[in-house]
Order: structure tokens, then C-alpha cells, then sequence
């Protein structure tokens, strides 16, 4: 009877101590606080950097950030916004297929392509969809370092990243896979997954539910970020939105430009309508901005920032700025060649590419594409040469 007795006594002790631990870490996940307030890197020049292109882009109130990604070397250039002095200060920054570039504190977050998929030209590099580096889109898997604003003290954070999504304060997020978030900590190079579910771009902060935005072209991802559960190996809380589920006359939806003041804005009518959604009585309602009569083609032309979408005239020669606040739309630069795209928008400023032809990429290739930095005043700030 005493060994039964006191085995039973280090069972309940065992289990005492299990309840307890257990006890201790529902209580730290239930009072995790945190909410999500600084971006790294604006949410339109995140997802141009991420994508194929001519320029990555990033700005702070001193400095412009930015690369060439078209040029053999891989070239990160640093413009003070006092003297207007531009200075090399980096090389090997990413390639034409992705090239993330944000800031954090006083450094610089930057990627290294790795193995075949290093290059400088759209057509003459090939990826192959098998392959284990890939990603979706045909990413390639890249490498995450940061350094101060001068290009030096170099520090590895993460090897064999996929697409990087954005830097929320002191966390970079990034997917190795399409359904597979992940975030390593800027601070100690600790890894954490996130969620799995769908989603294929980040598209802001929610500020009304605390929440980190995500999307496919058709529908939105909310993330609770808890970071207790990620501390214990769980995965965050997940809120799926989907478009065609809302009420009114928006229909094919084909993007997500972003949420604010709780509002959806996003492309209809396969990318020839500009429309916004908005929660009354609990249910999601949609109206249609700028419709297709006007014959404005928004896919891969629109960026969102804050308060003001910019998008192409129906000819694709002229910017316009639409003010979510006032309603209002005007017409803030022309093009000086026969093509125009607005590629990102930071704060007031905004990334446009220009060239002559038809083809983006065979300009690219010939290196007559253009990249100039202009206010939404339509003054050229800085030309990216």
C-alpha cells in the first residue's frame, strides 16, 4: 500500500505541476497585447520590390534607398534628400525577379539571390518551375542580410528565404511556400511560423482590429498576430475575407489595393473598375469608384498609399492621384516617353518606370528603361540612373 500510495502521490504532483504549466501559458497567450505598428517599407514599394522589376525602392525622412536591379552588379544606391548626393554603397542586391529591400532602426534589410537564378536580364535568365529553389510565381530562394546606411557591418539574418512580405517592427515576414507564413526576429534571428493559410500578398495593417492584411486577388487574410503562441508553437488566429461574398455591384474581383479607415479598396470588372467596400450592419457592401466606362486599365498600374491611390490615364501616358478622403481626381504628371507605369508610392512620392516600344522587358533588356522618383505634385525629384 505505501508504493501504491506514494506512486499515486508523484502522479498527482506530476499532474499539479502539468495543470500549472499549462495554466501559466494559456495565461501569457491571453494576455499577449501586441499590435502591429511599424512597416519597414511602404506596403505598394514591399510588393514592387518582391516582384519582378527594373527598382527596389525604400525611404526614410533622411535617405532614399535604391536599386538597380537590371545592372550586372546588382548596384544599392543611398541619395541624401538634403544635398542630393547619390553614392554607391552596396553590390549583389537581389536580380530582376525579386530584390526586397526595407528598413529597420538604423540598418538596411536586403536580399542575395541564390545559385543560377542570379542575373541582370528578363529574357536571357529562365527558371525552371520544378526546381526545389523555386517559389510561387517562380521566385528564387534568397538570402537576408542587413547592414547600416552606409553599406557596411553586414550581418546574415536568414538563409533561404522565399518572398519577403514586409517588415512590421522588428520582425521580417516572408513564405517559403504560398499557404506558409513565417516571420524572423531583426533582433536575435529567431524563426516562427506564423499561419498556413492561402493568401498571396501583404496589403497592410487593419487598425481598427489590430490585425495583419493579407491577400489573394479575390480575398483578404486577417492575422492576429499572438506572439505567446508562436513562443509555444502555435499558429496565429486567421480571418478569411472573400470578395464575391460581398453585397452590390462590384463583381470579378481582380486585386486588393489595400484597407483603410476600414474600408477594402480593390480592382473590379477583371481590373477595369476601381471599387471599395465598406461594413455596415455587419455585412460587407460594395461601391464602384471609377467604372469601366472609362476604359482605364488598373491591373499592374494602381498603388495604394494611405489616403491616395495613383493609376493610369485610359491612354497610359498620364498619372492620376485619387484622394480617398475628398473624392477628388487630378491629373499630377505626364510621360516624357511613350510608355508609363507607376511601380510604387511612398509617403508623397512615387516610383515611376518610363520607356520607348512596346515591350517593358525588351527595354529593360536594352537598358532604355527609366526610373525617376516624383511627389504627387508631379515634380521629379531624383532621376534613378
Amino acid at each position: 500500500m505505501g508504493k501504491k500510495k506514494r506512486r499515486a502521490k508523484y502522479v498527482l504532483v506530476a499532474a499539479l505541476i502539468i495543470v500549472t504549466m499549462l495554466t501559466v501559458m494559456a495565461v501569457r497567450i491571453w494576455r499577449d497585447d501586441y499590435v502591429p505598428q511599424k512597416l519597414g517599407n511602404s506596403v505598394s514599394a514591399g510588393l514592387n520590390n518582391s516582384q519582378e522589376g527594373a527598382y527596389s525602392i525604400a525611404e526614410n525622412e533622411k535617405y532614399i534607398f535604391y536599386s538597380k536591379r537590371l545592372s550586372v552588379d546588382g548596384a544599392l544606391f543611398r541619395i541624401d534628400k538634403k544635398t542630393g548626393e547619390s553614392k554607391l554603397i552596396k553590390h549583389n542586391i537581389g536580380n530582376y525577379l525579386t530584390s526586397g529591400l526595407f528598413l529597420y532602426n538604423n540598418s538596411i534589410v536586403y536580399t542575395r539571390v541564390k545559385g543560377d537564378y542570379i542575373g541582370s536580364h528578363f529574357k536571357t535568365i529562365t527558371v525552371d518551375e520544378d526546381s526545389s529553389a523555386g517559389l510561387n510565381n517562380n521566385k528564387p530562394e534568397v538570402d537576408v542580410y542587413t547592414c547600416d546606411f552606409d553599406g557596411k557591418n553586414e550581418k546574415l539574418i536568414k538563409n533561404d528565404c522565399g518572398v519577403l512580405h514586409m517588415v512590421i517592427d522588428e520582425d521580417l515576414y516572408f513564405s517559403r511556400r504560398k499557404d506558409h507564413l513565417n516571420k524572423v526576429s531583426l533582433k536575435n534571428n529567431k524563426v516562427s511560423e506564423v499561419c498556413f493559410d492561402n493568401f498571396t500578398y501583404f496589403v497592410g495593417i487593419n487598425d481598427q482590429n489590430k490585425t495583419v492584411l493579407f491577400a489573394t486577388n479575390k480575398s483578404l487574410l486577417e492575422v492576429k498576430i499572438n506572439k505567446m503562441k508562436m513562443y509555444y508553437g502555435f499558429s496565429c488566429l486567421t480571418y478569411g475575407i472573400y470578395i464575391g461574398d460581398f453585397k452590390g455591384p462590384a463583381k470579378d474581383t481582380a486585386g486588393v489595393l489595400g484597407m483603410t479607415q476600414g474600408n477594402i479598396w480593390f480592382l473590379g470588372n477583371d481590373g477595369h473598375s476601381l471599387c471599395k467596400a465598406e461594413k455596415k450592419d455587419d455585412e460587407w457592401k460594395t461601391k464602384i469608384v471609377v467604372d469601366k466606362t472609362q476604359r482605364i486599365d488598373f491591373s499592374n498600374n494602381t498603388v495604394m498609399e494611405k489616403s491616395k491611390i495613383y493609376y493610369l490615364s485610359a491612354d497610359k501616358t498620364k498619372v492620376i492621384m485619387f484622394d480617398i478622403q475628398t473624392g477628388n481626381r487630378r491629373e499630377i504628371y505626364a510621360s516624357r516617353r511613350e510608355n508609363l507605369k507607376v511601380s510604387a508610392a511612398i509617403g508623397n512620392n512615387l516610383l515611376i518606370e518610363e520607356w520607348d516600344g512596346d515591350s517593358y522587358e525588351d527595354a529593360a533588356d536594352n537598358g532604355s528603361l527609366k526610373g525617376t522618383y516624383i511627389n504627387n505634385s508631379g515634380k521629379i525629384l531624383y532621376e534613378l540612373d
